[in-house]
């Protein structure tokens, strides 16, 4: 067996184990649960949950959130346990064969997330619809029902992220939280909607229930919906990447590798998850204009002349060209059409300076020089990691922002190694800037 099965066996061995600890003292609390909003309630849960829509990262996200907070309010934890267990296996598994050791987390997820928001619905002054009497002050008991419904949503990503960190690892654990967290704000509608759920299965019953349920079908539809065109989205960016390949195929690659020192630097500077996402694309892109370069200047072996070179000089507003009409790519404009600017005002397009220069485009300005000096060109051998970090640090101030600098080489942990211990004068290694 793996490690990381072992590992992710050990998981849902704590998981089950807390799982049937929370169910036993909830069902010896909570007395006999009401059979019929139960099943109906688990019932939605189930279809909901066969009708998820996958998530970079091997999760996945439905609206079977609405009926574990509809059961939640009518039934309290008990009720709402036994509706979440109702989702956690559905005919999509079954049908995918997947790994008993998953099922097993989600169902230990479900119980555990589901009797701990039930609780805090109760501590927080909550009480179960179908058994209280008396009328309760909506404020109050939506303050209850917002309180469980976070705990709900918590316990669930915490323990799918690390399910998914032990199967797969960093990046599809980063994919997974990007999408999920971006779906906060609608799983506080489908809390409204739970709530409302369960005020209407305790006016109208089945019968009302059925008519409620076609907002979870909205739901559903939008969930899926974004999915596409995000999945759109990327197929486009993968489709232009490839593109600049095949123009320039002696720099395959060097894009992905731009974007993930890119990201790194982003990161180390402290960028929100949505800067980063946008620079990667940016990074992925910034060659784009090469489409509109000569193949002979691309791929001639000598150094550029003046006038190539001037020609090379013009990617920048290409690419803007063909990005200004594709609405879903404007954000990333800038960094691309700046990120041939110096710091001390020499580089182009606009011969910006320091911080006129987007934080973006002086990240990828630092990146895209740093693969471009540890890449072999038909010119020039590649440098060493250290000699380009030289390179970059000696070019601070002048060509390249110091904060950029200073994080790409903190977030790879290259040393700068200095001119006198590689055997050459100083000032003698000087990048010049090959519009790559």
């Amino acid at each position: 067996m793996r490690a990381e099965s072992r590992t992710l066996g050990l998981f849902a061995m704590v998981l089950t184990v807390c799982a049937a600890g929370v169910l036993w003292l909830t069902l010896v609390s909570d007395g006999p649960i009401p059979v019929l909003p139960v099943l109906v309630f688990g019932a939605v849960a189930f279809l909901s949950e066969s009708f998820s829509v996958e998530l970079p990262g091997t999760a996945a996200m439905s609206v079977g959130f609405v009926s574990i907070i509809a059961a939640i309010v009518l039934c309290g934890p008990s009720g709402a346990a036994v509706v979440a267990a109702c989702g956690a296996i559905t005919p999509a598994d079954v049908r995918a064969v997947t790994s008993k050791l998953v099922l097993l987390v989600n169902l230990d997820t479900y119980i555990v997330a589901s009797v701990a928001a039930g609780w805090v619905y109760v501590w927080t002054g909550g009480r179960p619809l179908l058994v209280v009497t008396t009328a309760m002050r909506i404020p109050g008991l939506l303050a209850s029902v917002f309180a469980a419904s976070a705990v709900l949503f918590s316990v669930n990503i915490a323990a799918v992220a690390i399910g998914v960190l032990l199967r797969h690892g960093n990046t599809a654990l980063r994919d997974f939280f990007k999408i999920a967290l971006h779906w906060i704000p609608n799983y506080a509608a489908l809390t409204v909607l739970g709530f409302v759920l369960a005020y209407v299965y305790r006016s109208a019953s089945v019968a009302g229930v059925a008519l409620a349920v076609v907002p979870l079908a909205v739901a559903h539809q939008t969930f899926q919906v974004y999915m596409k065109l995000r999945e759109a989205y990327q197929s486009t960016v993968r489709s232009l990447v490839a593109a600049i390949e095949a123009k320039d195929a002696y720099t395959r690659g060097h894009s992905e590798r731009v974007a993930d020192y890119a990201e790194a630097t982003a990161r180390q500077l402290g960028m929100s998850e949505d800067a980063v996402d946008k620079l990667k694309v940016a990074a992925l892109l910034h060659d784009l204009g090469k489409l509109g370069i000569q193949r002979r200047i691309l791929s001639k072996t000598g150094r550029l002349t003046e006038d190539e070179f001037g020609l090379m000089q013009e990617h920048p507003e290409l690419a803007t060209a063909i990005l200004r009409d594709v609405s879903f790519l404007e954000d990333i404009i800038p960094a691309i059409y700046h990120h041939h600017e110096h710091y001390d005002g020499s580089g182009y397009v606009r011969n910006l300076k320091g911080e006129q220069i987007p934080l973006t485009a002086r990240i990828l300005a630092v990146a895209d020089a740093y693969d471009a000096m540890i890449s072999a060109r038909p010119y020039r051998d590649a440098l060493t990691p250290e000699m380009a970090a030289a390179e970059l640090v000696s070019c601070s101030g002048s060509q390249f922002d110091r904060k950029a600098v200073d994080a790409l080489l903190a977030a790879t942990g290259v040393q700068p190694q200095l001119a006198e211990e590689i055997g050459i004068a100083e000032g003698q290694l000087r990048f010049v800037d090959e519009t790559t």
